[in-house]
């Protein structure tokens, strides 16, 4: 087999395109392969189908394809260009190459592959024997290409969190869908503007799909979603996961100023407990037993608190709403009834979101999935050790985490 009919069968090329020449340069280890077409050849419009004489042909142009070996290997082709009466003059789809791009479809399929390896473009880069602007170029037109072809699917249940990105208290929204577990959006900012901009952008169905927006308490977020959505108020979960946060600095404030009364008095049951108290009480660690009992024998407004905290989390293990609001009523006469001020405040503040909180208990809904993506997401930017803009920031997070068919077909 000649070296034209090995290339013509490796670049997978059919009529009516054909292999002219190959050039081989070991010194500077690159193939260069010259495609050309026959001269006979009928075109179609790239947009309707049309069949369309033959306008002229562009510069020769070259595409990086995979390696022949250890020697870099380019595609040259003069892309040829048709007269549509309906659309003009075109460029012809080539069977090797996507339009805008630098590199035959194999080759662009092999970057896609590094990236999500090795999570970073400087690594892929330099496995891929390209620039690092190159690579780049190839995340960008696969977040392109996978967006295009997902649509505008149906999301009945979304999540919604922020994800600070950038000094200064720079923050995204990153819009996830709750059953698949894939980012839909990242949207730069996370004001009541900046969510509603998401909305915004769905038709009329879209919006009426969605059925549940899980969140935390952040008050842009379910401004928005209020606003935005058909009966919006009424969709709205505030997350178990920000509500028993908040629980915890609750319980914290309570700690510092029982610690700053009992040091006074040369006591130092207190000092070091704040990782210990942070625990839920299943999942402490048994070094802190001991402890641990011993706090609790001692009438501390601490222990107290702790108590309070850790019963707080048994409303989400109600099966209905209407009993998970019949615990909460107990909760909060006993948390209220004390002299415990944080966790006073606490009761007082998730009285008043309750419809909200128990709305779980019909749709067993929470940010779960989002607080996974975003610990992917701060993967990927400590190997990328950050990125330059929001632009760059939105890409990367949907290439990784977007569930997006990325690879040329």
């Amino acid at each position: 087999m000649d070296d034209k009919s090995l290339y013509q069968q490796l670049l997978g090329l059919t009529e009516p395109w054909f292999v002219q020449r190959v050039d081989v340069d070991f010194d500077a280890e690159r193939v260069d392969v010259f495609v050309e077409h026959r001269a006979d050849t009928g075109w179609q419009c790239p947009h309707c189908g049309k069949a369309c004489p033959l306008y002229d042909h562009r510069d020769s142009r070259a595409w990086r394809h995979l390696d022949t070996c250890q020697l870099q290997t380019f595609l040259h082709a003069r892309p040829p260009r048709v007269e549509c009466d309906e659309h003009g003059v075109c460029n012809v789809r080539l069977p090797w190459a996507e339009p805008g791009s630098h590199f035959t479809m194999l080759m662009e399929r092999m970057v896609i592959n590094l990236l999500l390896h090795c999570r970073n473009v400087k690594s892929a880069a330099a496995l891929a024997r390209i620039k690092w602007g190159q690579c780049a170029g190839v995340m960008h037109r696969a977040v392109h290409r996978g967006l295009r072809r997902r649509g505008r699917p149906l999301t009945p249940r979304l999540s919604v969190d922020e994800k600070q990105y950038a000094r200064g208290h720079t923050y995204a929204t990153i819009v996830t869908d709750a059953d698949r577990g894939v980012v839909l959006d990242v949207i730069d900012g996370h004001k009541t503007e900046d969510l509603a901009l998401f909305y915004r952008r769905l038709t009329q169905e879209q919006r009426e799909a969605i059925q549940v927006v899980a969140t935390d308490a952040l008050r842009a977020y379910l401004r928005a979603t209020a606003d935005e959505l058909p009966d919006g108020d009424n969709k709205i979960v505030l997350d178990r996961f920000h509500i028993m946060k908040q629980a915890n600095q609750a319980l914290e404030r309570v700690r510092l100023a029982e610690h700053r009364e009992l040091r006074l008095e040369g006591n130092t049951t207190l000092q070091r407990s704040k990782q210990m108290l942070l625990w839920a009480d299943e999942n402490r660690p048994s070094k802190y037993d001991d402890r641990m009992k011993a706090l609790q024998a001692q009438d501390l407004r601490t222990g107290k608190a702790w108590s309070m905290k850790e019963n707080l989390r048994r409303l989400w293990d109600c099966p209905t709403a209407q009993e998970a609001r019949a615990f909460f009523g107990k909760w909060f006469n006993w948390v209220t009834s004390s002299a415990i001020k944080p966790m006073a405040y606490l009761a007082r503040m998730l009285k008043a979101k309750l419809s909200k909180i128990v709305r779980f208990c019909e749709h067993r809904l929470t940010t779960a999935g989002s607080e996974g993506i975003n610990s992917q997401i701060s993967s990927a930017q400590h190997r990328a050790a950050g990125y330059r803009n929001f632009h760059r920031l939105r890409v990367a997070i949907l290439f990784f985490c977007g569930g997006l068919r990325l690879h040329p077909s």
